[in-house]
């Protein structure tokens, strides 16, 4: 947080002594009416400057693209998605037993953010803006399966569980204070901050299924139900200042 704030006043001071300096002949910097782009996150500092996916305002990676519907009203719009998959194995020896364990798990969850920015300065180059947003994100059920294998000389017994629960939803509405300084035509530097709420649910009904089949090789199933429900609502500022990076180009020809 300290980092981007720093960076934050450093871009401020870069924007201010560039307009006091400038003397080259008008030219149009920034985008308008008809004009899209996008806009990445600047992330690091001097050494191991990088960029990444955008973050909305619940926090999750998206890419932003933004439309000029007028000079100053700015559509945009933060697309998502987070897929998680994983697989694990592990063996063990307990004399001359041997224990063997399958287990994966996979969730995925979709958010979408659509906004819109009014752009209030008549500037060559500084660009500061307001705006709001929604932000909304879809969470799948998730799956967990563990299969236990226990083998010894007498033959195989096996247990297989099945896990799977409600999804979730998630739910914010912030409202978005920044500016770019545009350091070439159409592209810029910047930094956003956000003012907010957003809601979290997850989870609901789950149900559970475990089948054993013992050395005999005669099957047991039993199936278990419950419910497991979470909301968290979370009011205030952002954690973090996002520093930008947004490249606009004519798509009007």
């Amino acid at each position: 947080m300290k980092n981007s704030i720093v960076a934050f006043f450093i871009l401020i001071s870069m924007g201010v002594i560039a307009q006091t300096s400038d003397s080259e002949k008008p030219k149009q910097y920034i985008p308008l009416q008809g004009y899209a782009g996008a806009s990445m996150n600047i992330t690091g500092l001097i050494n191991n400057l990088g960029v990444s996916a955008a973050i909305d305002p619940i926090g999750a990676d998206v890419l932003l693209g933004k439309y000029y519907v007028t000079d100053k009203w700015v559509f945009r719009a933060g697309l998502g998605i987070n897929s998680l998959n994983y697989k694990g194995n592990s063996t063990d020896s307990i004399g001359s037993t041997q224990v063997n364990m399958d287990s994966t798990y996979s969730q995925t969850a979709l958010y979408i953010s659509p906004g819109v920015e009014y752009h209030f300065l008549d500037d060559k180059r500084l660009d500061p803006y307001v705006g709001g947003a929604l932000s909304m994100g879809f969470i799948s059920k998730p799956k967990y399966n563990t299969t236990i294998s226990i083998i010894d000389t007498t033959g195989e017994d096996k247990t297989e569980i099945d896990y799977q629960s409600e999804g979730g939803f998630v739910f914010g509405a912030t409202a978005i204070v920044g500016f770019n300084y545009y350091i070439a035509r159409n592209f810029a530097l910047g930094a956003e901050y956000h003012l907010g709420f957003y809601n979290r649910r997850e989870g609901g009904d789950w149900e559970r299924v475990t089948v054993k089949t013992p050395v005999s090789g005669n099957s047991t199933s039993n199936r278990t139900f419950g419910a497991d429900r979470s909301s968290v609502t979370t009011v205030g500022l952002s954690q973090r200042l996002n520093i930008t990076l947004s490249y606009f180009f004519n798509i009007k020809g």
